[in-house]
């Protein structure tokens, strides 16, 4: 009987040490995991297949977070990533909008458990890449929600910069005629920069975005001087060396 016991109390100790391992990767080897699928999408480096494996390697790291509305977020941005490889890199976007759409899922299935800020962020950020690669009609219906779930965020968690990120994006990207406003997006982007916690992610397209904006105020030596900052931290990104070309 009492090695009976022993052996459920060995069994109780392995399940407990299994569960504090799988708060420990949540908490830190996976962060580290999306940095580095996100490094690999952004400095578009490495090929679109050698991009899929380090986001799959992500994913089975995913397998290990117990709490199932964080684990739908994370997944959920990975989705993303790919998304962003396919439609900037791949160039392919049909694959880019399958990413899309299945984070758009997991997303919302998140935020059925509950409110938060970066699940409404991520939302916003989500239908912005759909309007991308989808018709007219979905972003004459979904184009507004942008700007709405990325306020949404912000209400929840002010200091979230991915939000405020998204919000400038919509002054600076949007063509004047729909109310795009490129000084109101640089302001707000400077306030970005001033949050706490910003990610490599996150500077780059800060900067690249204020670089963006002044490209379009026909600011060309302070637009340079910003897409070369974002550059600093990608060298190899196809999109921001594409626009410091056209100011050669």
């Amino acid at each position: 009987m009492k090695i009976i016991y022993f052996s459920i109390s060995i069994i109780i100790v392995h399940i407990i040490f299994l569960f504090v391992l799988a708060r420990n990767l949540s908490a830190r080897d996976f962060d580290e995991q999306y940095s580095r699928a996100r490094d690999a999408v952004y400095n578009q480096k490495m090929s679109p297949r050698e991009i899929h494996l380090v986001i799959s390697k992500g994913l089975k790291t995913i397998g290990s977070i117990p709490n199932e509305q964080e684990k739908l977020y994370w997944m959920a941005r990975l989705d993303s990533l790919a998304g962003y490889m396919e439609l900037h890199q791949a160039k392919d976007l049909k694959s880019a909008e399958v990413h899309f759409e299945k984070c758009m899922e997991l997303v919302k299935k998140a935020l059925e458990i509950g409110e938060f800020s970066e699940g409404y962020r991520l939302l916003s950020d989500t239908i912005g890449n759909l309007c991308l690669v989808k018709n007219k009609g979905y972003v004459i219906v979904n184009g507004l929600k942008v700007v709405k779930y990325a306020r949404k965020a912000l209400k929840l968690n002010p200091q979230n910069a991915k939000a405020m990120i998204l919000l400038a994006s919509a002054e600076i990207y949007s063509p004047s005629i729909y109310g795009g406003k490129p000084q109101k997006g640089i302001h707000i982007m400077q306030e970005a920069l001033e949050m706490p916690d910003l990610d490599k992610g996150d500077l780059f397209n800060i900067f690249s975005g204020i670089g963006i904006a002044y490209f379009r105020l026909k600011k060309y030596d302070k637009a340079k001087l910003y897409l070369t900052r974002s550059l600093e931290l990608f060298p190899d990104n196809f999109y921001a060396n594409e626009e410091i070309r056209k100011l050669d």
